[in-house]
């Protein structure tokens, strides 16, 4: 019985875990949606911003 209720906490934490991940992912690329045409528009490149977007449409479609 013991076994039983590890193994749900066990898959409840690792679910949390997962939709945390997937948060971030949507907020990496609401933010690069925002700062990418901002820096762009001061002639800034957004390395960082297109690379984290890029990695998280890549995380997203699995």
């Amino acid at each position: 019985m013991k076994f039983g209720a590890r193994k749900q906490r066990s898959e409840k934490i690792h679910q949390l875990t997962l939709k945390q991940s997937d948060r971030r992912i949507e907020s990496t690329i609401a933010l690069s949606k925002i700062f990418a045409p901002l820096s762009a528009e001061r002639g800034v490149r957004a390395p960082y911003f297109a690379a984290a977007a890029s990695r998280a449409a890549e995380a997203s479609s699995g």
